[in-house]
């Protein structure tokens, strides 16, 4: 059995929208006014972290890999390699942008849309629960006994 990573809500044009579940392995839309299964989705690669989701697309952690997938082609869109894996769940940081922490301790700010890099970090240790957003910056409570702060 799966085990779930994350729940979301997707805009519709038509005003009702629907809610993503994800598991380890698969996207579950479901219409948010008729509660009806309108489309399942198998992941290309593991889900070890909850999903960010933007507009069409969901990214994820597998492993050493960020993955964009997108809900219009119904697979993977870029994948982004980290030094080492990404066990942290993500934080969404503003606009099409998320950061993501791996167990190495460094941090990378990506663009959603596009799968590249736009900013990076480095800590001594793996971060000991999920990044906050807050005044321009991300805090980042690491393992090594730090609250880190990244702009």
């Amino acid at each position: 059995a799966d085990r779930f990573t994350g729940l979301g809500r997707l805009a519709s044009s038509q005003g009702h929208g629907w809610v993503m579940a994800a598991n380890e392995t698969e996207i579950f839309l479901v219409n948010a006014e008729t509660g009806q299964l309108t489309d399942r989705q198998r992941l290309g690669r593991l889900a070890g972290t909850a999903p960010i989701i933007m507009s069409q697309l969901v990214t994820y952690a597998s492993g050493d890999l960020v993955v964009g997938h997108s809900l219009g082609t119904k697979g993977q869109a870029w994948a982004y390699r980290f030094p080492s894996a990404v066990k942290t769940d993500p934080i969404w940081t503003g606009g099409t942008t998320a950061c993501f922490v791996s167990t190495d301790g460094s941090v990378g700010i990506l663009d959603c849309d596009a799968g590249s890099i736009v900013g990076t970090g480095k800590m001594f240790d793996t971060a000991g629960a999920t990044p906050t957003v807050g005044d321009g910056a991300v805090f980042i409570a690491s393992m090594d006994q730090s609250l880190w702060a990244f702009d």
